[in-house]
């Protein structure tokens, strides 16, 4: 036997026992069916493919974490990790005592100024054969409709080209 939120918490029901009913298993399968056939709320329907065996538990809880967060949602479990409830809380930092090396300053001033690193060039070569050098591939594959990882396979030599276009990268120069 089951308890069924007659009005589910997700609708604005509460644990009040009034809102409780005890059914067996089906039917409380089958009740969320109808509410999902009625309202089409996805956690009804997570509850009665979860109750009728059709999903593991594995993918039950898989679905919970893809879920869209509401903004309500969002704000509560932002306040349940300030202050005390925050699991920190009260505890020393993890950099408590040590020093940073110059070189690790260095890195995150550069970073906070914007700058990178590396600096890579790469020949694009179109199908019509005609080529031209850029800086940014991300850039240019997003203007261009074009998928970066497959350009870099091209760029690696493990494929051949992409929608006709080839890449070759041409310097790796640190700043």
């Amino acid at each position: 036997m089951h308890n069924h939120h007659k009005i589910p918490k997700h609708m604005g029901g509460t644990d009040d026992p009034s809102n409780i009913e005890t059914i067996s298993i089906e039917v409380h399968a089958d009740r969320h069916r109808v509410l999902y056939e009625t309202h089409g709320h996805w956690q009804d329907k997570l509850a009665w493919e979860g109750l009728s065996k059709q999903i593991s538990k594995e993918e039950i809880t898989k679905r919970i974490q893809q879920a869209p967060k509401s903004e309500e949602w969002k704000h509560k479990m932002s306040e349940r990790m300030k202050g005390a409830a925050n699991p920190r809380f009260g505890k020393p930092s993890t950099m408590l005592g040590k020093t940073m090396p110059q070189s690790a300053k260095d890195t995150l001033r550069t970073l906070k100024l914007g700058k990178v690193f590396k600096s890579y060039q790469w020949e694009i070569t179109h199908p019509n054969s005609t080529k031209e050098i850029i800086t940014n591939l991300k850039a240019y594959c997003r203007n261009n409709k074009l998928c970066q990882s497959s350009m870099m396979y091209v760029a690696q030599g493990t494929q051949d080209n992409h929608k006709g276009y080839r890449c070759k990268k041409l310097i790796d120069n640190a700043l």
